[in-house]
């Protein structure tokens, strides 16, 4: 009766670890949210960029979950703090169920290696944080991460796509950092006495050493968060007042040239944000009567509150737009709204929508997320009658996933080579559109 008791115990300290094994439910309730806060947070914030890597503390924070939590629970917040983060912010992304099951895998594999292998001596100890690791690059990063994103996304073979997401996109460093910090954080975990997870406590002398790095580390990363967080925030304040500043002159801008035209005198007007203010078109496309509606920094909201002046007034024969970069989590909430007003108020402009492009650098984590987006929009210049012109695959290397780099100046915006592309692929529809155009009169 007692080894079977015993039995009992020691088994629910492994599916709930030993924090939770003899709390009750409502404490386990408790535990649970807490960890599933968590995971949130450190999905939405705990990240930066280094070196044109992108790290996180994603493993950590579902390592952690399941020594701490048990595998049953970690998993189960892992993944559920997972969506609730996509819930959030969801609009105009395609949520990608396994970048939360690599999360509760994560757990799930940390929670039965750590509660569930016994420890004899420290040495072991970090032996199993050691097959966590190698379990969660082997199954997570490479068996499902890259595999998912290479069956979606990639036009390269298997190989030549892992090696680029481990080396390229930096994933093994991000993976590496995220051991070092597992391994030094959970000895200064097992400090605190409730967590029970004691068995990785080393000696004294080498406990004093293990919790100073671990404070200083922890410490470093907190301020370098701080520090960053108020750069940031200083910084999006100086960049929201040069726009607005800028915004202004040129609607200004807009209004005077609208009066020196009549209706459908201009040709061609092109609508967007920095690609589009950047693009000489007036260059390249001499043959026309031509305007740049384009301003810098504008998102899809932007465009909408400017486009009586931007567009409606100036009435073009055809209208190109290509927006959404600046934006691209948030574009859905109202692209089609703009697709609707195009049709309400330009009813004889031919409207022509542009893809996203491929990007790089610091704005290459958002090519999946542009692929889709991409997707989307040429479902809704269907569903409207519009013309649809792919930039994102003119502009991408096979290789690299990425836009080529004599096409871009720094990932997001192009070179005069970039733009050249641009104006070979934009051009046969423009001229299609315009020889379908026909005034009022003449329909």
């Amino acid at each position: 009766m007692q080894e079977n008791k015993e039995k009992n115990v020691r088994w629910q300290e492994i599916l709930f670890s030993k924090t939770l094994a003899r709390k009750n439910a409502s404490h386990k309730i408790a535990y649970i949210s807490v960890i599933t806060a968590f995971v949130v947070i450190a999905n939405m914030f705990f990240e930066f960029k280094f070196a044109d890597t992108q790290f996180s503390l994603t493993i950590v924070v579902s390592a952690l979950a399941g020594i701490l939590i048990g595998p049953l629970f970690g998993f189960a917040a892992c993944f559920l703090g997972d969506l609730v983060g996509f819930l959030y912010n969801s609009a105009g992304f395609m949520y990608m169920p396994w970048i939360g099951l690599s999360m509760g895998l994560t757990a799930l594999i940390a929670g039965f290696v750590v509660n569930g292998i016994p420890s004899r001596g420290n040495g072991l100890a970090y032996i199993k944080l050691g097959i966590v690791c190698a379990a969660n690059f082997l199954l997570c990063t490479i068996a499902i991460n890259t595999t998912a994103f290479w069956i979606l996304y990639a036009k390269v073979d298997y190989f030549t796509y892992l090696v680029t997401r481990l080396f390229v996109q930096g994933q093994i460093w991000n993976s590496l950092f995220n051991f070092v910090v597992l391994f030094l954080v959970v000895p200064a975990l097992s400090r605190i006495r409730p967590l029970k997870i004691r068995e990785f406590s080393p000696d004294e002398k080498s406990a004093k050493v293990v919790k100073i790095v671990s404070c200083i580390l922890l410490a470093c990363i907190v301020a370098m968060g701080c520090f960053l967080v108020g750069k940031q925030d200083k910084a999006k304040d100086d960049w929201a007042e040069a726009v607005r500043i800028y915004r202004e002159n040129k609607m200004t801008i807009y209004q005077e040239e609208n009066a020196k035209y009549a209706d459908y005198e201009v040709d061609v007007a092109f609508l967007g944000d920095s690609l589009t203010d950047l693009y000489n078109v007036q260059e390249y496309y001499s043959q026309y009567v031509v305007a740049n509606r384009g301003i810098g920094g504008d998102t899809t909201f932007d465009l909408a509150d400017r486009i009586q002046a931007s567009l409606y007034d100036l009435k073009p024969k055809v209208a190109v737009m290509l927006i959404g970069a600046n934006n691209i989590h948030s574009m859905f909430e109202n692209y089609e709204s703009i697709l609707k007003g195009f049709q309400e108020n330009l009813p004889n402009t031919k409207i022509i929508l542009l893809s996203l492009t491929s990007m790089s650098g610091d704005w290459g984590k958002n090519n999946h997320l542009a692929a889709y987006n991409n997707v989307k929009i040429k479902m809704l210049a269907g569903k409207y009658g519009f013309a649809y012109v792919d930039l994102y695959s003119a502009l991408m290397d096979l290789e690299t996933g990425e836009i080529y780099p004599e096409y871009t100046t720094d990932g997001g915006h192009l070179t005069e080579r970039g733009y050249e592309i641009l104006t070979q692929e934009i051009t046969p529809t423009i001229e299609e559109q315009l020889s379908l155009w026909k005034p009022d009169n003449e329909k």
